[in-house]
């Protein structure tokens, strides 16, 4: 049935049955891949970034300008910018994995599971890669952070996927841990979520 009818005065009957349905086939359809999926991760891209820009970690224009490029060094590609922030000298390379929670993960379904926990892995295995070329060689075609004191990075979620042992502890700096969900990360920055959008 309908999710949504008008109701008298103004007001607004939902249908919470049918409402929960189509969220649910939305985020399924977004766990399948394809273009919906894309448009899913960009919109979390910009979410982040937005969250990031409202910090202590807002980074100055030169920086910011660099969020959605690829970073590129002798004509090649080192790595996309999800988001980007910049405190004292310290700069926070984010990336950003959109994936959505599907009813198959939160049922614990094995496959789901193993894949979001490789992903999660792999995806923190390639940005301490793309870290570690940036510490080495800080200036490329399209960037300079030769001025920067430090250059970290961090992976995150809209929610925390399970991971290994040997992955739980890693940090990106102390206090964050390297692979954070949006509400961890909103903590890290001093957010209350209460206020966004507000």
């Amino acid at each position: 049935g309908r999710a949504v009818w008008h109701a008298l005065d103004n007001g607004v009957l939902i249908n919470w049955s049918a409402m929960t349905r189509l969220l649910l086939e939305s985020i399924e359809r977004v766990g399948s891949g394809g273009a919906e999926a894309n448009v899913w991760a960009s919109t979390f891209e910009e979410r982040v970034q937005a969250w990031v820009n409202l910090s202590g970690w807002s980074p100055p224009p030169e920086l910011a300008q660099l969020r959605g490029r690829t970073l590129r060094r002798s004509g090649r590609s080192i790595t996309d910018v999800d988001a980007i922030g910049e405190r004292q000298g310290q700069l926070l390379l984010i990336s950003c994995k959109g994936r959505a929670l599907t009813e198959a993960f939160e049922r614990g379904d094995y496959s789901e599971v193993r894949n979001a926990r490789s992903d999660a892995e792999q995806a923190l295995t390639s940005l301490r890669d793309v870290i570690t070329n940036l510490r080495q060689e800080p200036i490329g075609d399209n960037f300079n952070f030769s001025e920067c004191q430090e250059i970290v990075g961090v992976v995150v979620y809209p929610f925390l996927p399970y991971v290994g042992p040997e992955w739980m502890g890693a940090e990106a700096i102390p206090g964050l841990p390297a692979i954070v969900s949006g509400p961890e990360f909103l903590k890290f920055l001093d957010i209350d979520p209460f206020t966004l959008g507000h």
